[in-house]
């Protein structure tokens, strides 16, 4: 085995978070390069109808 990454992709995220029935009011994508962060977010958005947002470096959100 060369290397080894215990990050899971994105269905695996999906599927975890549609097994788990939470119910988040936003879900922040925080972890992969951009284009990959922003099409997560849409994934959330589409297939979950959840509120994602790709936060940028300093970005703040009020938190209730």
């Amino acid at each position: 085995m060369q290397n080894l990454s215990a990050h899971a992709d994105y269905t695996e995220i999906l599927t975890w978070i549609r097994d788990s029935q939470l119910q988040p009011k936003k879900v922040f994508v925080t972890h992969g390069e951009p284009s990959a962060a922003e099409a997560m977010k849409e994934k959330l958005r589409t297939e979950l109808g959840l509120d994602a947002v790709v936060p940028v470096q300093d970005q703040e959100f009020l938190l209730d």
